[in-house]
């Protein structure tokens, strides 16, 4: 169990240095307009695009944007979701408005909501951090919300409370160390929910600059090439996009049967 936990934990840490790290490593992206439009090979592992720049390196340039963002976005929507669970348990009106503007949120289109929220916010990273933490922290707020409200009813708060503690001190003293670990598998679950999000954002053409390399940016760039049969444009970004978006979900899976498999034990 202890290697699993492992494994997790450095494939986590792995991404976050690696978003961090690698755009320092990969050399500035030139135009070579004499090699436009090259299939796959060992010097180009992704081909090139129509302005002969390698789709490898743009690739890895825009994963790595989108996990950056992907994560300061998480980790945000991670302590609003937080703070709300706490502060809707610190009374009974509170709770009735938190569950209130939950299922508001949840009942508005998501793609939809988000599109909105970038255009209020304007075309950076910071504007799509924001976007998306106003959009995605309805389910895990939902799901914090009923583990908070438990703990709420338990003996130590209530005596916390006697004892001179305000109830949303004692929700944050004693609350968090009780769901700490599905907070932290429900920021790793959302972690790729939030990953398509962002590629369907720039696929769209909201969100970042379009000087910055994105993967849904790419996709939408390649549907022009498609059909005339520079199909590594569109599928090879798109697989890479899949990949890390499985890997990242069957991460998140795994943690969740180890914390049920050790709730049991």
């Amino acid at each position: 169990m202890k290697l699993q936990w492992i494994k997790l934990i450095g494939l986590i840490l792995g991404l976050m240095a690696g978003a961090i790290i690698v755009p320092y490593f990969i050399p500035s992206i030139d135009l070579h307009l004499t090699e436009r439009l090259q299939s796959p090979s060992l010097t180009y592992w992704f081909g090139t695009d129509w302005l002969g720049r390698d789709v490898f390196l743009r690739s890895v340039q825009a994963l790595a944007c989108s996990v950056r963002v992907g994560l300061s976005s998480a980790l945000f929507t991670g302590l609003f979701a937080l703070f709300l669970a706490v502060l809707g348990n610190s009374s009974h009106g509170l709770y009735q408005t938190v569950r209130w503007a939950i299922d508001t949120f949840l009942a508005l289109p998501h793609i939809l909501l988000l599109i909105l929220l970038t255009l209020c916010f304007g075309s950076d990273a910071n504007a799509i951090i924001w976007a998306v933490t106003l959009s995605h922290w309805p389910r895990l707020t939902q799901l914090l919300l009923l583990e908070m409200k438990t703990i709420g009813r338990s003996r130590y708060v209530l005596h916390a409370e006697q004892f001179g503690s305000s109830r949303f001190m004692a929700l944050c003293k004693h609350g968090f160390p009780y769901i700490s670990a599905q907070w932290v598998i429900g920021l790793i679950l959302l972690f790729p929910h939030i990953l398509m999000h962002i590629a369907a954002l720039t696929f769209l053409g909201f969100g970042l600059e379009p000087s910055q390399p994105t993967l849904g940016g790419m996709l939408s760039e390649s549907n022009r090439y498609l059909m005339l049969g520079y199909w590594w444009l569109g599928l090879l970004p798109g697989v890479l996009l899949i990949l890390i978006v499985l890997i990242l979900a069957k991460a998140g899976r795994a943690m969740t049967q180890q914390v049920t498999h050790y709730a049991n034990d």
